[in-house]
């Protein structure tokens, strides 16, 4: 008798990070996949006229953000999808708003994919790395399951790997001006694939699906691999998931020190907790190297850009004495007394309580929102 294909549980939610020439194949199979009701669309880009060769678009797309543009795209598929779109780096997306049934990753550097195998591994989520290799026509699907004794991205990699974190591939190289070869038929067929591994996880397949392994299609020579992934004992990555509850009862006005209080009221524990926020220290002061002006914090690295009015837009940055990792009752009142609006912390974002060894995580949920 033959396995008949699983189907999406009714209600199931999908985050899409990387919407080029795989992310966008794969949301023309996203739109149609039955009992799907939410999907998060995350992309920095914009698309450019060089894109109409490789990535499933029109002309009116070029020019839009690619999280907006997919977002107009796969509403028109499925109208009754809950859709949201988000033009930012990953890396910025606090991550309770990533929290989904499965993540499928398409995207051009080993630092992003890194960053979605850290969210997906601390939030519990399934995740999917998927990536094509245009010069000897290889399309690459890898499936993970976070879990203390299962393996992760980084089980696999190597010092080289680490040195080499901020080496991108995009469709257009730098030094070029015209695309790359990687076509949009390689794309297509890892969008295709996705869709299908997406599918079984979504329907609670793990049996049948890819999760642990890894499947390369050389297209070149019609032949496939499939590779199953090991635990490395040695893996920089800790593996750690967190229990996530929701912290309620704040609004953006509040300070950091009602953050702590209502922490403290969380976890029924002493004065003496700590809290940070996950993914972001806190800077005290931001500075101008060009002009030497200092601008007072608390402000969240990597959420609040501040430029400098004196040199034209240049950057302000944080001096490395001027970080705080954690907050406690005795950090600076002027730092406890920023609100968590100015701060730039978002719902979504999720805070650490510790207590010695022992720690917990929150993700906040203010009541305007």
């Amino acid at each position: 008798m033959k396995r008949r294909s699983p189907t999406p549980t009714a209600g199931a939610s999908l985050v899409v990070v990387g919407l080029g020439n795989i992310g966008s194949q794969f949301v023309d199979h996203a739109g149609r996949m039955s009992g799907l009701a939410r999907v998060v669309l995350v992309d920095r880009d914009v698309y450019e006229p060089a894109n109409l060769r490789t990535q499933k678009i029109t002309a009116r797309e070029v020019g839009e953000p690619k999280a907006e543009a997919q977002s107009r795209i796969l509403r028109a598929l499925n109208p009754a999808l809950e859709i949201c779109a988000i033009v930012d780096d990953v890396a910025n997306i606090p991550p309770g708003r990533l929290r989904a049934d499965v993540i499928v990753a398409g995207l051009d550097s080993l630092e992003a994919r890194l960053v979605v195998n850290d969210r997906a591994w601390r939030l519990g989520v399934p995740w999917l790395d998927a990536g094509v290799e245009p010069a000897q026509q290889l399309v690459r699907i890898n499936g993970y399951r976070p879990g203390p004794d299962r393996p992760c991205l980084e089980c696999a990699l190597d010092d080289v790997d680490y040195r080499n974190l901020a080496t991108r591939h995009p469709c257009r190289p730098a030094r070029a001006n015209r695309p790359t070869n990687g076509s949009s038929s390689l794309g297509a067929l890892a969008g295709a694939l996705l869709a299908g591994e997406c599918e079984k996880i979504l329907a609670g397949d793990f049996a049948h699906s890819l999760v642990g392994r890894q499947v390369v299609i050389d297209v070149a020579h019609h032949r496939h691999f499939v590779t199953s992934f090991r635990p490395n004992p040695h893996c920089r990555f800790d593996h750690a998931v967190w229990r996530l509850a929701s912290l309620r009862g704040l609004r953006p006005t509040d300070t950091l020190a009602d953050l702590l209080r209502v922490a403290r009221i969380a976890v029924r524990g002493p004065a003496g907790l700590t809290l940070s926020i996950a993914g972001h220290p806190l800077a005290q002061m931001l500075h101008c190297r060009q002009c030497g002006q200092a601008v007072p914090g608390p402000h969240l690295l990597g959420r609040v850009a501040r430029s400098c009015p004196r040199c034209q837009g240049r950057d302000l940055l944080p001096a490395g004495f001027d970080l705080i990792v954690e907050l406690d009752a005795r950090s600076p009142r002027e730092v406890l007394g920023g609100t968590l609006r100015s701060v730039g912390i978002q719902p979504g974002d999720v805070v650490r309580v510790r207590r010695g060894r022992h720690e917990c995580h929150f993700v906040i949920s203010y009541e305007s929102s």
